[in-house]
């Protein structure tokens, strides 16, 4: 298991700052809040779990905010007056519904935006949940609000490049909807060992696929890339539950959920990895990070070049431009939608590595 990071080191992270990015682009679940038969745009992030301001699971209509968005280059969502986004109720209520089954007490919601889905779960399963997000509008601090039931749900600033801190505890389960494909690939292994490390029993996961519609998409996957990745980190695919999740959605993206337990194999790079020395914090297991990252390019490798485009790598990469086809191949001409330059000829030198 990729452990979180040790307590001797909690300072060390609490004084470092890198990125900032989070779960912020039109399809993510940042919320509108319902009050007195209006609707207002929030200016904080934890008045999502205002007790006559939460978001109202079981509207007819989901919202769309329409004010000018600010986003960077990273696809994080920097503007201090945007929180109008969509929603899904149904979605949100399935996920309760999950983790209630599973006897859940507590879940962590990495990149939790406006805290709709956080609050919505602490709310219908009455589960402890905490939202953290890269946002600078996400609480600083656990205040947060318990609801009828007690069911309570809290929100941490962190920024999602660095591995979370060793005082943040360990969640029955984990959820991140819609963040990963904001990722920059660079930190991805930092990202993906901070879920499997938070979480004893697993993950609710959807990762955006290429070529989708949305602004910031940075690091988008297919469907089968992405259960390639997890698995080679020691997941297994619930389907049941995952048909399960999809069935509740009504937003596209939602669609996407997958349902990850622990338990699988994972790949024979990162088990040597772990096992050099399983007492120690990931971060600084270097052989453990490397190898989270390895699988993550080695992935981004097959898809940006399957038959028919391998052998014109190099004429790509140095171009940097969309090529013409060289090869009788109905694969997707180098950097077409859904890839990018960046991405496809990265390095292991382009990823971070603490």
């Amino acid at each position: 298991m990729v452990r979180p990071c040790c307590t001797s080191d909690a300072q060390h992270l609490a004084s470092s700052h890198h990125l900032v990015f989070g779960s912020l682009n039109g399809s993510s679940h940042a919320g509108v809040i319902a009050r007195r038969g209006h609707c207002i745009v929030a200016i904080c992030l934890a008045l999502c779990c205002a007790a006559d301001g939460a978001p109202q699971h079981g509207s007819s209509k989901l919202l769309q905010g329409t004010r000018q968005r600010k986003w960077n280059a990273t696809g994080a969502w920097l503007a201090r007056d945007e929180t109008a986004y969509p929603e899904d109720p149904a979605f949100a209520s399935a996920v309760a519904r999950f983790l209630v089954r599973e006897g859940a007490r507590t879940a962590i919601d990495v990149g939790s935006g406006s805290g709709g889905i956080a609050c919505a779960v602490a709310r219908e399963a009455h589960l402890h949940v905490l939202g953290v997000d890269g946002n600078p509008l996400t609480t600083d601090g656990r205040g947060g609000h318990t609801f009828p039931g007690g069911g309570r749900a809290e929100f941490l600033r962190l920024d999602l490049d660095r591995p979370f801190p060793a005082d943040l505890g360990h969640f029955d389960w984990a959820m991140s909807f819609a963040v990963a494909e904001h990722v920059p690939f660079q930190y991805e292994h930092i990202f993906l060992a901070n879920l499997y490390g938070a979480s004893r029993h697993g993950l609710l996961l959807v990762w955006d696929q290429r070529d989708s519609p949305g602004t910031g998409h940075i690091n988008t996957r297919d469907e089968a890339e992405v259960l390639r990745l997890v698995t080679a980190l020691g997941y297994k695919l619930d389907s049941e539950a995952t048909a399960e999740l999809r069935a509740g959605a009504q937003l596209r993206w939602y669609k996407l959920a997958m349902v990850l337990r622990h338990g699988g194999e994972k790949a024979a790079s990162l088990t040597t990895a772990l096992a050099q020395d399983s007492e120690a914090c990931w971060y600084k297991n270097i052989l453990a990070q490397r190898a989270i990252a390895e699988i993550a390019r080695e992935e981004h490798q097959r898809a940006c070049w399957p038959p028919g485009w391998a052998n014109i790598k190099a004429k790509c990469c140095k171009t940097g431009k969309i090529l013409v086809p060289e090869a009788d191949t109905a694969a997707s001409s180098c950097f077409g939608a859904g890839f990018s330059y960046h991405v496809c000829c990265a390095t292991m030198k382009d990823y971070y590595i603490f």
